[in-house]
């Protein structure tokens, strides 16, 4: 494809085979407890969580038991198991462009003739993320995601939506009160572009690839890298997971939420999360996903120091194999749904 540079070219295997509303938030009082009320209520959680694990377990094993429990349960307390499977391999595949906007995230999804585009970089991205949509041959997008309102990843998104036709924007439900976010809200009226708020557990194709929303799963107030929009991206055997900025307790929420729903989060592919920030990357999660390769988008000599050397050393002892756009530029997957060969900018 055009704009493409060979360079550095790897392959591995897909091994696995596998409202715009802010929210207000909720006001705790601390309250003096005792500490035999202390010990009662450690007590009476952890009794709680064994019993809920041995549920899960055995509904698992026994899908009528399962069934019988969704019955009588309130229809907000039921649960939702992924039943989507991904559409079929075809020759065009699947194409991840993990696009070097600097201290910022962005990356392109192409399948089977569609495109989707997750985040644009900061507000002087916006341009090269255009020419760079438009240099993959699109003049139109299914989908356009802004993971969640920082600048450094919807910056660019209102550059992107006056420039091409897009069908959909995906936000998580929270706001920010900045000319970034206003900008993009205003293109996006201005364009009739529909916005909308997936919730953890929906799933959409993007031509054959199954796009599964994992989160954000509960609700986190003022902290916005938590409610970072966060999908699986999953083409024939070849998975990718994206977690936007989401925090390291953000991510165990994610982990617990898609462990009592049936939905496994193993990726062939891991987008760092919050440009590998010691913040995110949390051990929980990645053993989760258990990646045998993670893409860390930052800028060179970044303030922030990203990606963070305690971060690094993590992903070295799992054995994963680490792309840095800061040292590699633009680093594109291209999967045919088995298989993965890497090719980077620079």
């Amino acid at each position: 494809m055009a704009g493409k540079k060979a360079a550095g070219r790897r392959k591995t295997a897909g091994t696995r085979g596998r409202g715009r509303r802010k929210r207000k938030r909720a006001v705790r009082r601390r309250r003096t407890v005792s500490p035999l009320m202390r010990k009662v209520r450690m007590a009476l959680s952890g009794l709680a969580g064994v019993m809920l694990a041995l549920t899960v377990i055995y509904c698992s094993n026994h899908p009528e038991a399962l069934e019988d429990l969704r019955g009588r349960l309130p229809e907000e307390l039921t649960v939702s198991w992924q039943t989507e499977q991904p559409g079929p391999v075809t020759e065009d595949g699947l194409q991840v462009h993990f696009i070097d906007v600097g201290q910022g995230d962005s990356a392109l999804i192409e399948a089977d003739g569609q495109a989707m585009l997750i985040d644009a970089g900061e507000n002087d991205q916006g341009e090269k993320v255009c020419q760079y949509i438009s240099s993959q041959g699109y003049d139109s997008l299914s989908y356009v995601v802004g993971t969640h309102p920082h600048s450094d990843h919807i910056g660019g998104i209102d550059d992107v939506l006056y420039t091409f036709r897009v069908e959909s924007l995906l936000m998580p439900d929270i706001g920010q009160d900045t000319a970034t976010y206003e900008d993009v809200m205003e293109a996006a009226q201005s364009r009739n572009v529909p916005v909308s708020s997936p919730e953890p557990g929906e799933q959409f194709y993007l031509g054959g690839a199954l796009i599964t929303v994992t989160g954000p799963t509960e609700n986190y107030g003022d902290d916005l890298n938590s409610w970072s929009l966060c999908l699986k991206i999953q083409y024939g055997e070849n998975v990718f997971l994206f977690t936007g900025d989401a925090e390291a307790q953000a991510e165990e929420d994610m982990v617990q939420y898609a462990r009592l729903r049936g939905i496994s989060l193993e990726a062939d592919v891991m987008k760092g999360g919050h440009h590998g920030s010691s913040t995110s990357n949390s051990e929980i999660l990645l053993e989760a996903a258990d990646p045998n390769t993670v893409v860390i988008s930052c800028g060179l000599d970044n303030e922030y120091g990203h990606p963070h050397e305690e971060v690094i050393e993590r992903l070295a002892r799992m054995g994963c194999v680490v792309y840095r756009t800061d040292h590699s530029g633009t680093v594109t997957a291209v999967c045919d749904g088995t298989e993965i060969t890497w090719e980077t900018e620079k």
